[in-house]
């Protein structure tokens, strides 16, 4: 979704709820994953969605930094969390 379309932009929580309407799914069934605390992050908490910050060069997040549901270094490890979370 091309939020320039929508003339909507994150970290406004309208974009995730306008991703979600189109989706045709809740916010809270949803997993946004972005690399910037600020924006997607904090855009998606704010809307009320999972947010998963992919932190691949690794910085440590400030105490005043938005906190995401999940932090992981790489798609693929992503990829192995969910994997473990469905054999759960």
């Amino acid at each position: 979704m091309l939020s320039g379309k929508v003339r909507l932009a994150k970290p406004d929580p309208a974009i995730f709820n306008h991703a979600a309407r189109a989706l045709a799914v809740p916010n809270d069934a949803i997993w946004h994953v972005g690399d910037s605390l600020p924006t997607d992050v904090a855009g998606a908490k704010a809307a009320g969605i999972g947010a998963v910050w992919l932190n691949r060069a690794g910085p440590v997040r400030g105490p005043d930094a938005p906190t995401p549901d999940l932090e992981v270094a790489s798609l693929d490890a992503l990829a192995q969390q969910l994997a473990m979370q469905q054999t759960l």
